[in-house]
């Protein structure tokens, strides 16, 4: 197990949505631990700082919660039905919200949960192009669904 991890190796730090000003832009410097450290003064230094914490551009759907000091930013997509809890950023860009995605019987999702309807491999995820393949954890072989829609 590594000694430091820098957030840097794994999240970028947000451009172009209004955290410029505040302890969020130089996300991706920081150690793991020393942000989980100062997450919540940053996160309230910001709050302070942003003239607005829902950019104008940003959509949320009627149905969606969104928590009292959520920060969004311009371009974000919140999709019927979804939640964003309290202390969340979403920079610019970002989408919420679940499609063409079955859901098993008592299914919980919760963090760090990624559900792709498209391929993670594309470049461009707003045209999927790549074929969505099921690999299921014994030796079958793997499930081609002939889509390139498909989450689950």
């Amino acid at each position: 197990m590594p000694e430091s991890i820098r957030i840097g190796g794994y999240v970028r730090s947000p451009a172009a949505s209004g955290l410029d000003a505040t302890g969020y832009a130089n996300t991706g410097e920081f150690e793991l631990s020393d942000f989980l450290t100062r997450w919540d003064s940053l996160h309230d230094d910001a709050l302070q700082v942003m003239p607005e914490r829902i950019h104008p551009t940003a959509r949320i759907h009627p149905t969606a919660i969104i928590g009292e000091d959520v920060i969004i930013g311009p371009g974000v997509r919140v999709h019927e039905f979804s939640t964003v809890r309290k202390r969340s950023v979403l920079t610019a860009g970002v989408s919420v919200g679940i499609g063409h995605s079955i859901i098993g019987a008592d299914a919980h999702l919760s963090a760090n949960l990624v559900i792709a309807a498209i391929s993670l491999w594309n470049y461009d995820m707003r045209v999927p192009v790549k074929e969505i393949v099921l690999h299921s954890p014994g030796d079958e072989p793997p499930y081609r669904c002939t889509r390139s829609r498909f989450g689950g």
